[in-house]
């Protein structure tokens, strides 16, 4: 085994976001030497059934090995249906971590810093997959909605009185994991109670999508309200992003009934 080759691909493989298990794994299968391989590895996302499948490629000639790329199918909860994306690395393109990867399965959106356009220029950019449209490779094309598209997460989150807004930390904590993807909890004081939700970022809408405590998208008169909390009166494009939820990316499963043949898989 080259242990070079090895550091090399555990460091890839740690950035892609995959624990230490797999990268002994790795080193496992490294010392047998063997031609193009793959591992295998189920990583815990709650009620959801998630798998990944990492591929490595042999240099010719040589004892060395380069990470390809991972193969990551979702299955969500109480459904036989499943979404899949495979997520090259060394390619042009954004390189999507597993929480990233999956996250986007889940039709949310992720930021991403660093990206090269065709011009070898860096931009930064929120992506977001178009469940209505596949490459010829069966892969969900991506959206793009780069920094001067407007979107500019700190201000959005401003225009509602969130707790977390009042604590450097915890702000922090919240961009951090919204940037990822992620659906991040907050709350608000109403009447006197403290309330908890959910926030995911909109870019396309330059909002946030709220839920309430058990997962319900919150109405627009339910967000009139939040929002009159800050002295805010601008509720167009959160209407938008909360009209748009449930029709389009709140959903992706479903709403890839007709269109995702070349995608699904059966669990």
């Amino acid at each position: 085994m080259n242990q070079k080759n090895f550091e090399y691909l555990k460091q890839y493989v740690t950035e892609a976001g995959f624990p230490d298990s797999v990268a002994q794994q790795l080193k496992a299968r490294l010392k047998d030497t063997p031609p193009d391989f793959s591992i295998e590895y189920q990583p815990d996302f709650g009620d959801d059934s998630v798998f990944a499948i990492l591929q490595f490629k042999h240099w010719k000639e040589t004892d060395l090995y380069y990470f390809h790329r991972y193969h990551l199918i979702i299955s969500r909860e109480n459904t036989r249906d499943c979404l899949q994306q495979i997520f090259y690395y060394g390619k042009n393109g954004p390189v999507i971590e597993l929480l990233k990867g999956y996250n986007l399965l889940y039709g949310r959106a992720v930021y991403c810093e660093k990206l090269l356009s065709h011009v070898k220029v860096e931009y930064n950019s929120w992506i977001q997959f178009n469940f209505q449209e596949t490459d010829a490779k069966g892969n969900f094309r991506l959206q793009y909605f780069t920094d001067g598209y407007g979107f500019d997460l700190n201000k959005t989150l401003e225009r509602f009185p969130f707790l977390e807004l009042e604590k450097p930390d915890s702000l922090e904590k919240l961009i951090g994991g919204l940037r990822k993807g992620n659906r991040e909890p907050v709350t608000l004081s109403l009447d006197g109670k403290i309330c908890s939700y959910d926030v995911e970022a909109v870019p396309q809408f330059k909002s946030l999508r709220i839920f309430d405590a058990e997962g319900k998208l919150l109405s627009g008169n339910d967000l009139a309200f939040i929002v009159s909390l800050s002295g805010q009166d601008d509720m167009a494009s959160i209407e938008d992003s909360q009209k748009e939820g449930k029709t389009n990316t709140a959903d992706p499963a479903t709403r890839k009934k007709e269109n995702v043949s070349q995608k699904r898989v059966r669990a």
